[in-house]
């Protein structure tokens, strides 16, 4: 275990603004690239995204965070803390 996948749902929510708010709070992230992403694809293929909405949507809307298999419980609690915390005040 390295990282847990999200994709945010509500389009009132910026990907930028949680991740902030998470690295702000020592909870370590990563964007989800999807492979039309990745550059080689784009050198031979172009910009696919209009062909592919939802690896669009990810590359837009998902992110990563870092996790491992020691994380204590307090960790856990403490990840699950911060969303609460942001979706309050972002609700």
């Amino acid at each position: 275990w390295m990282f847990f996948p999200l994709v945010l749902q509500d389009d009132t929510v910026t990907r930028a603004t949680l991740i902030q708010f998470l690295e702000e709070h020592q909870i370590e992230t990563r964007y989800m690239l999807p492979l039309l992403n990745q550059p080689v694809y784009k050198k031979l293929f172009g910009d696919l995204e209009p062909e592919y909405p939802v690896a669009a949507r990810l590359n837009q809307r998902a992110f990563y965070i870092g996790c491992h298999a020691g994380m204590t419980d307090e960790e856990v609690d403490h990840i699950l803390d911060c969303f609460h915390t942001f979706f309050r005040k972002h609700a």
